[in-house]
This record gives structure tokens, C-alpha cells and sequence, in this order.
């Protein structure tokens, strides 16, 4: 693993340990155990951090090297939720392989405690800021 730091966000605020959770990710098992689930990229972590799934018709993907999440009109107000991001030392983290895009998913099945914490105001923000785009479909 090349980087220095992973990425994991979050819709709750002051999180001591991130604990394995169960989580429905394409190109992993159903009975998949619970992981600590992080990427590389900034802005691509911090669209994982409310809840959406790709039946409501999101996507996340990269377009060159920039992260691009995909947002239905109907679920736009779920970008103004605020989200925490969460940076993570990656020593204890595997890259997942079989899950797309590839080279930017990573994750422990072990507890694991935050280097820190940024807060950003709202998904949008965040991903905006972190050199992420946002397309209202």
C-alpha cells in the first residue's frame, strides 16, 4: 500500500474508534464479515458518508482522477447533511480488489482509531472541496 493516510466518513460527529460494521458493497459477498471500510481518495470517502445505494439510482465513480458522484433530483437534500471525515493510518487496512473502482477501497476487520476528524458542513461541500464533482441526474 502506497499511501500514508486512508480516508472514512461519517455522518456522526466525535467517533473514538471506528468499529467493523456489516455494509451491502458491490463485488463483495452478501455474508461479507463486518469491516472498517476507508479509501485513498479524500472526496471519494466522503461520498460514501450518508446513506445511498445505486437502486435509488446513485453512482460514484472516477472520470480521470476525479472522483464523481452521481445524485438522483429527487435524494438531492441528502447532500446537506453534514459528514465528518475521518483520516486513518492504513497499516491495518487491505486493498479490496473486486470492488470497483479499482485501487481506492480498503478495509479492516479490526477496530480502528482516527488520526482525526474534519468537519465539513455538508456531503456536497466536502466532496466539492476535496477536488470531488457532484452530478444531479
Amino acid at each position: 500500500m502506497k499511501t500514508h493516510v486512508l480516508y472514512h466518513a461519517s455522518p456522526h460527529p466525535d467517533i473514538a474508534l471506528l468499529i467493523p460494521q456489516r455494509r451491502d458493497t458491490p463485488g463483495l459477498q452478501p455474508n461479507s464479515p463486518p469491516a472498517v471500510y476507508a479509501s485513498d481518495h479524500p472526496a471519494y470517502a466522503a461520498a460514501h458518508g450518508f446513506r445511498w445505494a445505486s437502486a435509488e439510482g446513485f453512482e460514484l465513480f472516477f472520470f480521470r482522477s476525479t472522483p464523481v458522484l452521481v445524485v438522483p433530483r429527487f435524494h438531492r437534500q441528502r447532500l446537506f447533511n453534514r459528514v465528518y471525515l475521518y483520516e486513518v493510518a492504513p497499516g491495518c487496512f487491505e486493498q479490496l480488489t473486486n470492488v470497483g473502482p479499482a485501487g481506492h477501497n480498503f478495509c479492516a476487520f479490526v477496530d480502528v482509531a482516527p488520526i482525526s476528524v474534519r468537519e465539513f458542513e455538508s456531503v456536497a461541500a466536502a466532496v466539492e472541496i476535496l477536488g470531488g464533482a457532484i452530478v444531479l441526474t
